[in-house]
């Protein structure tokens, strides 16, 4: 499914596509365990019991690929990163594809 975010009163500059895998984030150097909710060239939201402060710097382990990205907000569980350096559409699809019913290790 995509979403430009419309239904919430703005336009986002990439489209998202909902994806749910589970995945790996490093913040101080310690990794945790969440949720991809969407990912987009951009970022992606996730999900987690104890997400990163706002701001923070993390890598996000999906599949095979490691994304340095910044915290952009935090709610409850649920969390956005913007990804450091844009991936390009191509990726973000071959990452959706590769990462669909993966677990985390």
């Amino acid at each position: 499914m995509l979403s430009t975010g419309q239904a919430s009163g703005f336009q986002r500059k990439d489209l998202r596509i909902a994806f749910d895998a589970e995945a790996v984030v490093i913040h101080d150097g310690v990794p945790f365990s969440a949720r991809v909710a969407d990912v987009s060239r951009g970022g992606a939201a996730l999900s987690a019991p104890l997400p990163p402060p706002k701001d923070a710097t993390v890598t996000l382990e999906l599949g095979s690929h490691a994304l340095v990205a910044r915290v952009a907000w935090r709610g409850g569980r649920r969390f956005g990163l913007h990804f450091e350096t844009r991936l390009r559409a191509s990726d973000v699809f071959l990452l959706t594809r590769q990462c669909r019913g993966t677990s985390a290790p």
